[in-house]
C-alpha cells in the first residue's frame, strides 16, 4: 500500500495544514483534533510501535476499551472517535491508506439523559412567590402556569401570540414545527370577580 512509510510526526503536521487551510477550521478546533489523534498515536506506540498506515480495526477497539476503563464518558468517546476517524480519512484522500482502520468500527451509544422536572408542591411554591399587586405580576404568573400546564418550551411560549388564544374556545393553539397543539385552558383566570 501506499505510504506507509510515513511518520506520525510528518503525517501529524500535514493534517494541521489539511485542517487549517482544507478544511478552513479554527484553531482551537484543530489543536483539538490534534490531541485526540496525539493521544491515540501515544497508545499505538506505546502499545505496538507501528506507523498509522499499519493500524488496523483491532488497534483502535483497544484503544477505545483502554479509554471505556480510564472511565471517559460516551460523549467524549465519540468526539475522540470522531478526530481520529478525520485523520484517517485524511490519509485515505493523501493515499496514505487505501482504507480506513475505523470503516466498521461503531461509535460508542450516547444516552439522552430525561429533563429533570418540578413537583406539583415545588410549582406551587414558585406560583405563591409572585407578587400579584405588582405592574407584571398576572402576566408572570399566567406564563409559568401556561409552561407548566402545557408542557412548553421558553421558546414555544414567547413565540405565542394573542392570536393564537381562543378565548371563545378557551383553547390555545400553539404552532410547533410538525404540529399544532390545542390546549384548554381556565378562561376565568385573572378577570376580576
Amino acid at each position: 500500500m501506499a505510504g506507509y512509510g510515513k511518520d506520525w510526526a510528518s503525517l501529524t503536521e500535514n493534517y494541521r495544514t489539511y485542517l487549517r487551510f482544507e478544511r478552513n477550521l479554527s484553531r482551537n478546533t484543530v489543536e483539538a483534533y490534534l490531541r485526540d489523534v496525539g493521544q491515540f498515536r501515544d497508545f499505538v506506540e506505546r502499545e505496538w510501535d507501528i506507523l498509522p498506515g499499519e493500524v488496523g480495526s483491532s488497534h483502535i477497539e483497544a484503544y477505545m476499551a483502554d479509554v471505556y476503563d480510564r472511565g471517559m464518558e460516551p460523549s467524549s468517546q465519540a468526539r475522540l472517535l470522531s478526530g481520529i476517524r478525520s485523520f484517517y480519512t485524511f490519509l485515505q484522500i493523501t493515499d496514505v491508506v487505501e482504507t480506513s482502520p475505523l470503516e466498521f468500527v461503531d461509535m460508542p451509544k450516547i444516552g439522552r439523559k430525561l429533563p429533570d422536572v418540578l413537583s406539583v408542591d415545588e410549582i406551587d411554591a414558585m406560583l405563591a412567590t409572585i407578587d400579584l399587586s405588582t405592574e407584571h405580576g398576572h402576566r408572570n404568573r399566567a406564563m409559568l402556569e401556561t409552561l407548566y400546564s402545557c408542557g412548553l418550551r421558553v421558546s414555544e411560549l414567547v413565540g405565542m401570540r394573542l392570536g393564537d388564544i381562543f378565548f371563545a374556545l378557551s383553547d390555545i393553539c400553539f404552532r410547533l414545527p410538525l404540529r399544532t397543539l390545542s390546549v384548554p385552558f381556565d378562561s376565568s383566570y385573572g378577570r376580576s370577580s
